[in-house]
């Protein structure tokens, strides 16, 4: 009986040492709910600055990507404009000769002198030539009689029959005339050179022959 006694009343001891901490703990922990609420509140303030930061990052990046996206336009009509303005200036230094040789022509020839004429012509096709070369303007190659049609680089003016054509016994779509000729500049293809082109006078036909013939 009186262990079972003392058995209760260390029990109730323990119990009651055990409730004493919790309590304690509790107590402790109550303590470190404001610490932990500031430290709560101090990391959203930090992520909202962070979110702002952010923000206000993305707005400066776009406002410089339409900065350079207008100066990069700028500068390319800029270029555009130097680049035309610098290929009339080519044009006039190389053609305004030209021009007053021309004028001059008109106002003093003699164009009852053909032979006179004549060799004022040659000199002005001279002229322009060397000027075309100088400018990088270059004409289309056309072996006449010999060369195919190429739509890339030709524009039949017309076609040709056998009986009509100045190399009647040449291959359909060999060019036989050079009506206007073709310019490249600086390599590249610029103006089709106008051309005729042969066709057959009659389409051959050629009939199956029978096996059993």
């Amino acid at each position: 009986m009186n262990n079972r006694i003392k058995m209760k009343t260390l029990r109730k001891t323990i119990e009651n040492g055990e409730a004493v901490a919790l309590r304690q703990d509790l107590a402790e922990i109550g303590k470190s709910i404001p610490a932990l609420r500031h430290a709560v509140e101090e990391v959203a303030e930090d992520n909202m600055a962070l979110m702002q930061a952010v923000k206000r990052t993305t707005e400066g990046q776009e406002a410089l990507r339409a900065f350079i996206l207008q100066e990069l336009g700028d500068l390319r009509s800029d270029i555009s404009r130097e680049l035309v303005a610098h290929s009339l200036r080519n044009c006039c230094r190389e053609f305004s000769p030209v021009l007053n040789a021309l004028e001059s022509m008109m106002a003093e020839a003699d164009f009852s002198d053909h032979q006179t004429t004549r060799q004022h012509i040659a000199s002005m096709v001279a002229t322009m030539g060397a000027a075309f070369s100088r400018m990088g303007i270059e004409r289309i190659p056309i072996t006449v009689g010999s060369d195919l049609f190429d739509s890339r680089i030709h524009e039949c003016a017309r076609v040709c029959t056998p009986t009509d054509s100045p190399f009647p016994e040449v291959a359909a779509r060999t060019i036989v005339r050079v009506q206007e000729p073709g310019y490249t500049i600086q390599g590249r293809f610029t103006v089709p050179a106008k051309v005729w082109v042969q066709k057959l006078e009659k389409q051959e036909i050629h009939p199956e022959k029978d096996g059993n013939a």
